[in-house]
């Protein structure tokens, strides 16, 4: 299951010596039964996903 991919991902703003462009510094936490996901994009901006777990089919292991 993808909810982010090379499709999503928006051009790259500002330049950097360091910067690739793609999702990084992922970060997830459980919270009311949903997964809350925050990540960088193009190490320039921070998005948040969230996904309800009771929506979520099958083991969740």
């Amino acid at each position: 299951m993808a909810f982010r991919d090379q499709q999503t991902l928006p051009t790259i703003q500002y330049q950097g010596k360091y910067k690739r462009i793609g999702y990084s510094y992922p970060k997830s936490y459980l919270w009311q039964n949903s997964l809350w996901i925050s990540y960088a994009i193009n190490k320039e901006d921070i998005a948040v996903t969230k996904l309800d777990l009771a929506l979520v089919e099958g083991p969740l292991n």
